[in-house]
């Protein structure tokens, strides 16, 4: 989900282990949201639903969602926090939450794929790298644009692939948007290319800190 779409129920799902999560970042007040929907031997129905009151009143939690492989992580970019679950028996049980010290936006938007997880946080022009081990999920690095890059909206869209991640920002370079592509995965990434509207990537040097 794009970090600077309107926030309305439905505006963020994810799917997998044969049902699927709907964000509402509006319910509640603005403290948000998340339905889980599944058959239900029927039609599609609401059969739980996440919603962590201690965020505050403005958390917009299920802003952004992403799933994989039994794990669930949930935005909620009004109180800068992404919350994890795995699912279990008897549904998601919450496992961790990650919230930086100081990230405007951060859980605006989310990419999950095994055990990496990216959190971006546009408003402050930042991505970052997380990584699952012994004891949980760690912060393995922030990547930010290249020097000289536009900054504006870096981290509005997230994707991580078998060997590489992908960072986007709609609103870079006047409004005509950008997006860096970052080869490796894993303990580090290497130096991106820039992919722009009507012309091939440009290298760049690394933005990863």
């Amino acid at each position: 989900r794009r970090a600077g779409a309107p926030p309305s129920p439905g505006s963020a799902v994810a799917s997998g282990g044969g049902g699927g999560v709907v964000g509402a970042p509006p319910a509640n007040g603005g403290a948000g949201a998340v339905s889980v929907v599944a058959p239900d031997g029927g039609p599609w129905q609401e059969v739980a639903k996440l919603a962590p009151s201690e965020l505050g009143a403005r958390a917009t939690f299920g802003w952004a969602l992403a799933y994989h492989d039994g794990t669930l992580a949930v935005g909620a970019p009004g109180a800068a926090t992404v919350v994890l679950y795995t699912r279990g028996a008897d549904g998601w049980v919450e496992q961790q939450r990650r919230a930086p010290d100081s990230a405007a936006g951060f859980g605006g938007s989310l990419a999950l794929r095994g055990d990496e997880l990216l959190v971006g946080a546009a408003r402050s022009g930042t991505a970052f790298r997380y990584r699952r081990g012994a004891d949980g999920w760690t912060l393995a690095g922030r990547i930010v644009p290249p020097a000289g890059a536009d900054r504006a909206t870096f981290g509005t869209a997230l994707a991580i692939g078998p060997n590489a991640i992908a960072v986007g920002a709609p609103n870079a370079v006047g409004g005509r948007g950008r997006v860096w592509v970052y080869p490796g995965r894993g303990a580090g990434v290497g130096a991106p290319s820039e992919v722009a509207p009507g012309r091939g990537p440009a290298t760049h040097a690394s933005g990863e800190t």
